[in-house]
């Protein structure tokens, strides 16, 4: 689908699914998330968000959320 200039995809195994978004633009992108977030995950560096049904992305920056 088209999330415009961010990148975004999901990885499943059989014990979890793992939703990646990634900002390579100098420009905060926000991205419609239509997944059910059980967890955002942290620790990685990065300051990707979630926000409500968005997905907010500073520049050159990522998110990392189980679903």
């Amino acid at each position: 689908e088209g999330t415009g200039d961010a990148l975004v995809f999901k990885r499943t195994t059989a014990e979890q699914s793992l939703l990646v978004a990634i900002n390579m633009t100098s420009q905060t992108l926000k991205v419609a998330n239509d997944f059910v977030i059980k967890d955002e995950l942290n620790g990685h560096g990065f300051s990707g968000y979630v926000d409500e049904n968005s997905i907010v992305l500073p520049p050159y920056q990522a998110c990392y959320a189980e679903v």
